[in-house]
């Protein structure tokens, strides 16, 4: 008998909303998925999303966030190992929160 293949979650949509204290990156999932971030260096913030892949072309593209004027200056997905990582181009060291809500990943970050 063979162990089934886990069913690995897809990235179906990445997204950019400016708030009015924040700017915000959200991730929506077909499913929940396991994250991480990794030790945050020097303009660079990096998600990785366990398990899952990214779904649709757009979804592989960079999101151009510096018009915005906030201390996010771009995402960058690209799949590795098996994982989604997110790449978050920062001006400098900014603050940043991330939360799961039902199948949306949030990354807020301080203006």
């Amino acid at each position: 008998m063979t162990n089934p293949t886990p069913v690995k979650a897809s990235v179906e949509r990445i997204g950019f909303k400016l708030l009015p204290d924040k700017a915000r990156v959200f991730v929506r999932l077909s499913q929940q998925v396991v994250y991480s971030a990794g030790e945050p260096e020097e303009g660079l913030v990096t998600v990785v999303l366990k398990q899952t892949r990214l779904g649709g072309a757009n979804n592989r593209l960079p999101l151009e966030t510096s018009y915005f004027g906030t201390a996010l200056q771009r995402v960058t997905p690209e799949e590795k190992n098996g994982d989604v990582v997110l790449n978050l181009r920062m001006r400098g060291t900014a603050s940043y929160r991330i939360r799961q809500q039902a199948l949306e990943l949030q990354i807020d970050i301080e203006r």
